[in-house]
């Protein structure tokens, strides 16, 4: 199953501690520790979507806040974590990755309640693995 990270960075603000290319290298470390890995059939990619705006700013009614999303055609499943330009901004990297890996371990969570997801899918066991991925990633990149 491939993962991937899909982002929505509005001009509001930098965080001169975290940038895109560190979504980039989670996204390939995370893909790298878990190639060849089953979480059942008929999923191909988990696509997490990675939204930083200003809340109640100016993007906010434009950022997608809907529930996960099953995509029949191209196997994928969506969710989504929103993070609030104002308070990523002040983080250092490494509260920046550990408030991503909260985020997207509950963008997972919700997957549990998607109806018409495929039934085979081992949402706790990927939880799991993601979980410990990123625990090594902070370990041992950070």
């Amino acid at each position: 199953m491939k993962f991937q990270i899909k982002e929505y960075i509005t001009p509001e603000g930098e965080n001169a501690n975290f940038d895109l290319n560190d979504l980039v290298e989670i996204e390939e470390f995370v893909n790298t520790n878990i190639q060849g890995r089953k979480y059942g059939t008929g999923v191909l990619k988990f696509s997490w979507g990675f939204n930083v705006f200003e809340h109640k700013g100016m993007f906010d009614k434009f950022v997608d806040k809907a529930t996960p999303q099953w995509q029949e055609k191209g196997k994928t499943i969506i969710s989504h974590s929103h993070f609030d330009w104002k308070k990523f901004a002040k983080l250092s990297k490494v509260s920046a990755v550990k408030l991503i890996k909260k985020e997207l371990l509950l963008a997972i969570e919700r997957v549990e309640k998607l109806k018409g997801k495929p039934k085979t899918f081992n949402v706790g066991l990927f939880h799991s693995e993601i979980g410990q991925v990123l625990d090594h990633y902070i370990k041992h990149n950070l």
